[in-house]
């Protein structure tokens, strides 16, 4: 099990790289809820973390007139040493096989990483990893581990994302009364606790205002062959600690700082039918 750090802040990276494998970096122009990195820079970064797993984010929807581009910029990619592309739309894959575009793709569907069937069909679609969702628990990441030929990440520490929408929800509400939005990431709350909410030029993310620790079932979670500390949110020397944390299987330290919020881990996600609905 390796683990790699989904970056939000470009002045971090440096600041990590002596306690993580790698690095989870968004791609200018095609990311959502990402810190954006040029071709150039991944580039730069690439070489001068040579010994480090570094992936790439592509995680919006691909629009007809991005294809160019996006074809373009799977081939620079594929020219570097990275481990692969977190992909959520399957324009990626479509393209990948019809250019015969020679680098390894992270299934990354937010919600929808969920089962083993669908795994190994993507698999056999020439897809090699697949970042388990959020929603499951430790028996259910495992058995996904276990049946699939895919090799698997999941969120290990971080704010969960609940929902995303490429409109401007922030900025629209604010107009709505007379205000300017002032680019802050907002708070809300509700009968079951209370979310963030931000806003970019991408669109508005809903997260959940507690932060995951997945460290308590850190030697269930060594069968996978990576997990994620996604920093957004988070002081930087508090995601350093939790680092060293996941390394040497510290969970009291890590209680200390970010608490004990399993979420799914040991929760199971139950959905009825109401009576009477088809």
């Amino acid at each position: 099990m390796k683990s790699i750090v989904k970056i939000n802040d470009k002045n971090n990276i440096s600041y990590y790289s002596n306690n993580c494998d790698g690095f989870i970096l968004g791609l200018k122009g095609f990311s959502v809820d990402y810190e954006e990195f040029t071709i150039l820079e991944i580039e730069n970064l690439v070489n001068t973390y040579s010994k480090k797993d570094i992936f790439i984010s592509i995680n919006k929807n691909i629009f007809n007139d991005e294809l160019v581009l996006l074809k373009e910029s799977l081939m620079k990619l594929s020219m570097l040493n990275i481990k692969g592309i977190l992909f959520y739309d399957m324009s990626i894959l479509y393209l990948k096989n019809k250019y015969s575009i020679e680098i390894d793709l992270v299934w990354n569907q937010t919600h929808m990483v969920t089962n083993y069937n669908t795994c190994n069909y993507y698999y056999n679609k020439g897809v090699k990893y697949g970042f388990i969702s959020g929603e499951l628990t430790i028996d259910e990441i495992l058995e996904i581990n276990n049946k699939s030929d895919m090799k698997f990440m999941t969120l290990i520490i971080g704010h969960q994302i609940m929902s995303h929408s490429k409109r401007k929800l922030l900025t629209n509400y604010y107009k709505s009364i007379n205000k300017e939005f002032d680019n802050k990431e907002k708070y809300i709350s509700e009968k079951t606790g209370s979310y963030i909410v931000k806003e970019n030029e991408t669109g508005t993310t809903f997260k959940t205002n507690d932060i995951v620790n997945g460290i308590i079932f850190i030697d269930k979670l060594k069968k996978l062959d990576y997990v994620v500390i996604d920093e957004d949110l988070i002081d930087k020397e508090i995601i350093k600690k939790l680092l060293i944390c996941v390394y040497k299987n510290d969970i009291e330290n890590s209680i200390e700082l970010i608490g004990d919020n399993t979420s799914f881990f040991n929760k199971k996600t139950i959905y009825k039918v109401k009576k009477g609905t088809k």
